[in-house]
């Protein structure tokens, strides 16, 4: 079953700080890490053409495209996969929601999975998403980690990673 998977890749832009692994890769995941704090000019239309180079990968499956981002990257993956429609599973960990974004924005948004630190300002985002995604009958998941605050202890980091990697393969490989 893995083997068939590395036929019909699946994209997942990185906007976070974690390497895939070997048995991760295995599983059909491609990762293009978005560099943002690099990007000149705007760093939503960089998002967006690393969507567009990701079509030149070989075996990529353009219609399974995952964001996920991490602080600034997962404001950025909010507001990319608002505007982009090709990105079909959304990850904000700790990301904010910026001034002015509406409800109608949320409302274009794929199946996401926001992830905040109970302490942290993000918990207003999440939960400002997920009142939205309750009101539109949209299915999403969300993870508070009880304790902590913007930056996390290593083991909640992995077990974040962990839920991530789990979420992505569930809702684009299968």
């Amino acid at each position: 079953m893995i083997s068939s998977l590395n036929l019909n890749q699946k994209i997942i832009l990185k906007l976070s700080m974690k390497k895939l692994t070997g048995e991760e890769k295995e599983k059909g995941i491609i990762a293009i890490n978005v560099h943002h704090f690099d990007c000149k000019g705007n760093k939503i239309l960089a998002i967006i053409k690393a969507i567009d180079f990701a079509k030149n990968i070989p075996n990529a499956d353009m219609e399974k495209v995952g964001l996920v981002g991490y602080s600034l990257g997962g404001t950025l993956a909010l507001l990319s996969a608002t505007s982009d429609k090709r990105v079909k599973a959304l990850v904000i960990n700790a990301g904010y929601m910026p001034q002015g974004y509406a409800k109608e924005h949320a409302a274009k948004l794929p199946m996401t999975y926001m992830i905040s630190g109970s302490k942290d300002n993000a918990m207003l985002t999440l939960r400002q998403l997920e009142t939205w995604f309750k009101e539109f009958g949209k299915p999403f998941k969300s993870r508070v980690n009880e304790g902590e605050g913007h930056t996390v202890s290593t083991d909640v980091f992995e077990e974040n990673w962990d839920t991530i990697v789990n979420y992505l393969v569930k809702n684009l490989i299968y």
